[in-house]
């Protein structure tokens, strides 16, 4: 009985595939305000209407040119750095 032979019947033959956890679903359905927007840099911050959170916003997430102060609706989604906003569009 080789090694492969004696792996096998210890961990019962087939090695078993590794699944990717489920990605989580976008948070939807958000409005806000634009608090903070770097032109030059691409980046600024949304203020979820009613609370204190904020979001990151990247320029490449948002219809229209971004400002200080412009209400929007948006999506959230996790990121490897916190939550940044997605679909963004002027509210109307």
């Amino acid at each position: 009985m080789g090694l492969l032979d004696t792996l096998k019947s210890l961990f019962g033959g087939k090695p078993q595939k590794k699944t990717a956890p489920a990605k989580s679903r976008a948070n939807q359905g958000h409005h806000g305000k634009i608090t903070y927007f770097n032109h030059k840099k691409g980046f600024g911050f949304i203020t979820i209407k009613d609370t204190d959170q904020q979001v990151f916003l990247h320029i490449s997430e948002i219809n229209g040119r971004p400002r200080k102060g412009l209400m929007v609706d948006f999506d959230i989604a996790p990121d490897a750095k916190g939550d940044r906003a997605t679909n963004v569009v002027p509210s109307s």
